[in-house]
């Protein structure tokens, strides 16, 4: 009886234990790389929906001088995208407080949008006024690198050249 009992046993551990092993794990969803990155930018694990991050200035740089005294401690770019099967692009941006009070020009619009470059979406992005933008993003930081060509925007930046290489790095 006992040799019946333990085969018994033994024969619904193994029932069991292959009736688990055949549920095998749930795939994981794979979001496309624009979605990776926009995670990324926006320091988000959101798979779906609406999500918005704020990055403040720490430092700023034109053709490798320093240019953060032109610039408020309180200049913030704000990027906003939309994740997952409802994903939107152009993706949009925004600046606030640009710089300090004498109105001249910036290489930022206030607002604009941007997309992923399509050949290097893990680093590079396109903005409306079709300039490229080099990143590099992190938890902590964001630096942006960019050659500005056009003739800027008004803003409350003294700035006076914005042509040139700029460096922007930003954090969280």
């Amino acid at each position: 009886m006992k040799k019946i009992m333990n085969l018994v046993s033994s024969a619904g551990l193994l029932v069991a234990l292959l009736t688990y092993a055949s549920c095998g794990s749930k795939p994981v969803e794979v979001l496309p790389v624009t979605d990776q990155q926009l995670q990324k930018l926006l320091l988000t694990t959101e798979t779906s929906g609406s999500v918005t991050s704020v990055w403040t200035l720490t430092s700023t740089s034109l053709d490798g001088v320093d240019k953060t005294t032109d610039y408020t401690t309180n200049f913030k770019l704000t990027l906003k995208g939309t994740i997952g099967s409802s994903s939107t692009s152009p993706f949009s941006y925004e600046t606030t407080n640009p710089g300090n009070t004498t109105i001249k020009k910036s290489p930022w619009n206030s607002t604009g949008s941007f997309t992923f470059d399509a050949a290097s979406p893990a680093n590079k992005v396109i903005r409306d006024d079709k300039t490229e933008v080099t990143y590099q993003v992190s938890e902590t930081q964001l630096k942006l690198n960019f050659n500005f060509t056009g003739d800027g925007y008004a803003r409350n930046s003294r700035s006076e050249v914005v042509k040139g290489a700029w460096e922007f790095v930003f954090k969280k």
